[in-house]
């Protein structure tokens, strides 16, 4: 017995060594899985201890690039831990949305170009989506997706293109008596559910929300190339607007956006990363705030899935206050 307890307290060492994970040899995709995992953990911590700001700190930047090398290796675009992260990210967002805003907005930004904005009394959403549109699975549960819906008053859709339409969600908010509203020709089976406004001229509406509170509603003519696009400037009871541009691009459509804040006033600009010459696009809008939106859209080719690096360059010339944040994370804007 004393020999076989001297054997343990040599060997115990050995035995723990051999069973820890030393290395991944023969074994890639465990090992890819493995470090994914780990960037992901960072990646939370970080940004859970510097939160969206307008100053990008070089902490928060060194975040959204490691996010950057993980959606652009379409190696792990099949990776559970991928879909886990935004789940995880939106399920923030569900526990957020439930406390009150008692100044000011909040702005959530959801997977893709929508966006999620509450103020004290309205919450309202764009261009939301399940994820993994093209014929993919969806990345978020029907359950988790209406969760968000129910604190959402109305949702506002810029075109018909599927990363920006998702007939279940459109259901979700029919189901739930809440509003819609897109340009023609999207959803026009579904009935009275659906507001279609487009025109190729700006239009102005007082929209009267299920909860009774009312909002005043822009919508910009916008186009996607030929493809029509509305762009969207709403202004919430407290007198905060916002503004989210689909994919307008549109060289032509200068001679409105150059002038937009000549017609309304935008506090915050939700803007989609590779839009056509942003400065420009930027100084029409003339907003207090810039936030980006449309990156790391993992069902594109790598080469369009927009890297936050990127637009570090592309937003040089931009002189108005930036936020740049990813998927579940909220900016709080006070005027």
């Amino acid at each position: 017995m004393k020999y076989k307890f001297l054997f343990v307290l040599l060997f115990l060492p050995v035995l723990l060594f051999a069973q820890n994970p030393i290395n991944y040899w023969g074994r890639p995709a465990a090992f890819m899985q493995a470090q994914t995992s780990q960037t992901f953990d960072l990646v939370k911590k970080i940004i859970k201890e510097n939160p969206p700001s307008t100053r990008l700190s070089l902490i928060r930047e060194s975040a959204l690039l490691h996010l950057d090398w993980i959606f652009h290796d379409p190696r792990l675009d099949s990776l559970t831990l991928t879909q886990q992260f935004l789940v995880g990210q939106v399920r923030n967002v569900v526990k957020e949305l439930n406390k009150p805003v008692k100044k000011g907005v909040k702005v959530f930004k959801m997977y893709n170009h929508a966006f999620i904005v509450k103020s004290p009394t309205v919450t309202v959403a764009f261009d939301l989506t399940r994820g993994g549109d093209m014929g993919r699975k969806r990345m978020i549960a029907d359950d988790l997706m209406d969760s968000v819906v129910r604190h959402c008053d109305i949702l506002f859709v810029s075109h018909i293109h599927g990363d920006h339409t998702d007939p279940g969600v459109a259901d979700l908010f029919i189901k739930n008596n809440k509003h819609i509203v897109a340009t023609t020709g999207i959803w026009m089976d579904k009935g009275p559910g659906v507001q279609h406004i487009r025109s190729e001229e700006m239009v102005r509406e007082d929209i009267v929300l299920t909860s009774g509170k009312k909002i005043k509603v822009t919508v910009m003519p916008g186009h996607q190339d030929d493809l029509p696009n509305n762009v969207y400037i709403v202004t919430t009871p407290e007198g905060i607007s916002v503004a989210q541009t689909g994919d307008e691009f549109n060289d032509k459509d200068f001679s409105w956006i150059d002038n937009v804040k000549k017609n309304a006033k935008v506090d915050i600009l939700m803007i989609q990363c590779w839009a056509k010459s942003i400065a420009r696009n930027v100084e029409g809008y003339d907003p207090k705030v810039v936030i980006t939106g449309h990156e790391n859209e993992i069902v594109h080719s790598i080469d369009h899935r927009e890297p936050y690096w990127l637009d570090a360059k592309r937003l040089e010339k931009v002189t108005r206050p930036i936020v740049y944040m990813t998927w579940g994370e909220y900016f709080t804007y006070k005027k």
